[in-house]
């Protein structure tokens, strides 16, 4: 059962000396339109609503045997001037063990750094539950300066909805640039690529010869309140953790 979130971001604004920006939530209901919605590098297989969630399947037998870049299939949309992004991804038990590369992409604007490292002011920030190899698997961070973190098996639940996140932090903060969370917990941050605001999100997986689905539910982008901490943000969203862990 999903839980609209306007009915916390109502809570928040009746608190004092607090101000709350929109953030908009795409819940995929069963009628809802995807047009929005256009390839990223390629399209999947399947990129359509089932019992109110968003699935995208993967085809092994479309992988490309040439061009691996077109192996990350997906799909993207426009998300504006945003400084929050989020969205539940259900991770099953047999993804360690099947090469599945599956997550959430942000398209991010910079205009701090050269454009050989951010071609157009364009950065990518990434979380991924990857497999790269036997008894290596788990959640990765992705920066544009750098690349590909090391994965963490720890911070993801297994047959089980969990929540990828990307807020923007203020400078003169503690944490400003991007900060990575995983099921609202804090577990990355990037400063080095200076993103300044999100433009785009994208939901693909890597097509490495196999079939599977993805399914996505509850993507959220907008602003996050401000002067608001950022923990009162958190204890918002957790009602909304409850929520998908009763889901079926």
């Amino acid at each position: 059962m999903k839980i609209i979130k306007a009915i916390l971001l109502t809570i928040l604004v009746s608190l004092p000396n607090y101000a709350v920006a929109g953030l908009v939530t795409v819940q995929f209901n069963n009628g809802d339109s995807l047009s929005n919605w256009h390839a990223d590098r390629r399209a999947p297989a399947g990129f359509s609503i089932i019992n109110n969630e968003l699935q995208m399947n993967i085809n092994g037998a479309d992988k490309n045997a040439t061009n691996d870049f077109v192996n990350t299939q997906g799909m993207q949309m426009d998300i504006g001037h945003s400084t929050y992004l989020s969205v539940d991804m259900y991770i099953d038990s047999n993804w360690p063990n099947s090469l599945r590369n599956a997550g959430l992409w942000a398209i991010g604007f910079t205009d701090f750094l050269l454009p050989s490292v951010a071609p157009g002011g364009k950065t990518y920030p990434i979380l991924e539950y990857k497999n790269t190899g036997p008894g290596t698997f788990g959640v990765s961070p992705f920066i544009s300066t750098y690349g590909w973190f090391d994965q963490y098996a720890a911070v993801a639940n297994l047959d089980a909805w969990n929540t990828f996140k990307f807020i923007i932090g203020a400078p003169g903060t503690q944490y400003p640039g991007v900060q990575y969370y995983v099921n609202d917990n804090f577990f990355f941050w990037d400063n080095a690529t200076q993103t300044q605001y999100f433009t785009g999100v994208i939901l693909n997986a890597k097509n490495e010869g196999n079939s599977y689905t993805v399914r996505y539910d509850n993507l959220t982008y907008g602003n996050v309140p401000e002067p608001a901490p950022l923990a009162l943000l958190g204890l918002g969203l957790l009602g909304l953790g409850i929520a998908r862990k009763r889901r079926a």
